[in-house]
């Protein structure tokens, strides 16, 4: 549809009013005889419609046949606007100089953007990146993205990846750094050590350990906290068996997966109430100087026992003379309450939809869901509905001890 409005576009058409008891009469005589036209609206008193400059030549013998007179209220289309820009030469120059200079203007890089800085200060990286030659001004032609992106890499070790883009004069330096590790306080412990442990409770499913000692096997409960792998390898093996092997600290990596369960329960509603605004409303308006607020006119309150407000402000500071003044517009709808009764099928329906969606809210984004299912149970003599999830994630999760001597 949008191809057919362009090509009328660049055609030219008019917007064509009939007038005159035989404008039906008009209409149908046009359509008959194969005159194209569109978007026809008829009122008590008049016709409207639009139609190509080349059909309004045969339209006017017609009105003249039937009786109606034809008015032309508007020129639309490429056609026309060439035709007064014509008279206007003054402006057509200065639309082709405007032209120009925006193309000139977008081979240049005038602004630069700078997103993904998490540690790393903005100025700093301009500043690298100045001197791999992109700065405010300069030709995009004489840039070398590549080379920019190899400078900023080399002078920061925080950077994983970049990449800078050009969008029309818009430079934009896109970064992610590194992730580091948080510690409590403002810089790592010496030496203190780490282990990884359950951040919620579950059934160990799997156990990788990249580095550290599995303190727990696929097949155990964990609770919250419990060490899951612990932050010691074995040094060295004695030759006597009775010794205790000797351990060294290390930092562990790896992963638990666990199985873990979440479960939301909502009551069993019977009735549905509805909320549906009627249309009708009252406003009032007042004026606020300063701290003060005056009504101007309208309730002070609402009218309605249930309502919906709009509030609405204009202000005036800015285009009459700055004056600190605003114009408070509140609204009241009048909302009407309706209480539907509901099936035991509908209601146990929309019970289990609530469940599902308060349980989703509780579960991670990489979390694996394996298994869902709901169960009708009685709590406070009223019905609820219990939705059950079962997923499987990684439980692991690092802990740090500042003290390694007091945790050994």
């Amino acid at each position: 549809m949008w191809i057919i409005n362009i090509w009328r576009f660049i055609q030219g058409y008019l917007c064509v009013v009939i007038r005159g008891r035989g404008s039906e009469r008009l209409v149908n005589q046009a359509v008959i005889r194969g005159i194209r036209f569109w978007e026809l609206k008829k009122s008590h008193r008049e016709v409207s419609l639009k139609i190509p400059v080349k059909n309004f030549k045969h339209l006017r013998p017609l009105a003249r046949h039937v009786g109606c007179r034809v008015r032309i209220r508007e020129k639309r289309g490429l056609w026309f606007w060439w035709k007064r820009g014509r008279k206007r030469k003054g402006f057509l120059l200065g639309l082709l100089f405007f032209l120009v200079a925006l193309y000139v203007a977008s081979l240049f890089v005038w602004f630069i953007q700078v997103t993904g800085l998490e540690n790393l200060e903005k100025n700093e990286v301009l500043r690298v990146a100045e001197r791999a030659g992109l700065q405010t001004g300069v030709y995009q032609g004489r840039l070398d993205l590549e080379q920019v992106e190899k400078e900023i890499v080399l002078e920061f070790e925080e950077i994983a990846w970049v990449n800078v883009k050009l969008k029309g004069s818009l430079a934009e330096i896109e970064i992610v750094e590194h992730k580091i590790p948080e510690f409590p306080g403002d810089v790592p412990p010496q030496d203190g050590r780490a282990d990884l442990v359950a951040s919620k409770d579950g059934l160990v499913k799997d156990v990788l350990v990249l580095e550290g000692k599995a303190k727990v096997e696929p097949g155990e409960t964990v609770s919250k906290g419990d060490v899951l792998i612990k932050g010691e390898r074995v040094a060295e093996i004695p030759e006597n068996e009775e010794e205790e092997p000797e351990k060294e600290q290390v930092f562990p990596r790896g992963e638990v997966e666990a199985r873990v369960w979440y479960q939301e329960q909502v009551p069993i509603e019977t009735q549905r109430v509805e909320k549906n605004i009627t249309g009708e409303r009252k406003t009032a308006r007042y004026l606020k100087a300063g701290e003060n607020i005056y009504r101007l006119q309208g309730p002070a309150s609402s009218p309605y026992q249930n309502y919906k407000v709009e509030k609405t402000t204009r202000d005036w500071n800015r285009w009459i003379f700055r004056l600190p003044l605003e114009l408070l517009t509140v609204t009241y709808h009048q909302v009407e309450v309706k209480r539907i009764d509901l099936s035991s099928r509908i209601a146990l329906q929309e019970a289990r939809g609530k469940a599902r969606t308060k349980v989703e809210k509780q579960l991670p984004e990489e979390a694996e869901v394996v298994d869902k299912s709901w169960e009708k149970v009685k709590e406070n003599d009223r019905d609820k509905i219990r939705c059950l999830a079962e997923t499987i994630e990684n439980i692991a999760e690092i802990r740090y001890y500042n003290d390694y001597k007091n945790n050994k």
